[in-house]
């Protein structure tokens, strides 16, 4: 006998909600934060009905059409919110560990640097270039080639903790 949350997942399933709901309140939630964030139809607190409503439209729009079509979609977005997930927390663990011990000497080095920060900024988006090709084609890539994204990637994260401590020295006590 399957266990209570194997259940539920199946017959959410079953129901069609990972196939339309989910996509359908991630879509809405996209169109509205855009339409809130571009101001189209005025200012945020004075367009709320119609951004909400025109984002629900498309929403059923853009989720239905696959239905319609007959593609299903449930498995390849789950696959990619998954692997985004896992690409933006180590975008998160490169950016925050750091900016746990130089908050007060990075802020004050970027504010008077901007070619540090411009520095920094290629080598977080590299790092997180670089892992998300990783992450999401795992299969293009051989093994000979798989040690040399290793190095490069690994390269790039001792060049940045390398670029904080020149650059963001620690406090003495």
């Amino acid at each position: 006998m399957a266990d209570p949350f194997t259940s539920a997942i199946q017959f959410l399933d079953s129901i069609g909600f990972f196939k339309f709901l989910i996509p359908y309140i991630l879509t809405s939630a996209i169109f509205y934060g855009l339409l809130r964030r571009s101001k189209i139809f005025g200012e945020k607190s004075e367009s709320v009905a119609i951004n909400a409503t025109i984002s629900l439209s498309a929403a059923l729009l853009v989720t239905a059409s696959p239905i319609l079509v007959g593609i299903d979609l449930s498995k390849p977005l789950s696959q990619f919110l998954s692997y985004s997930l896992i690409v933006f927390i180590v975008v998160l663990v490169i950016v925050f560990i750091p900016l746990l011990v130089w908050q007060e000497q990075f802020l004050k080095k970027v504010a008077e640097n901007k070619k540090v920060a411009i520095l920094m900024t290629i080598i977080i988006i590299s790092v997180a270039v670089l892992t998300a090709i990783f992450i999401f084609y795992p299969l293009q890539i051989s093994l000979i080639y798989s040690s040399e994204i290793l190095t490069a990637i690994s390269a790039l994260l001792i060049l940045f903790i390398l670029l904080l401590i020149v650059f963001f020295p620690s406090k003495k006590t």
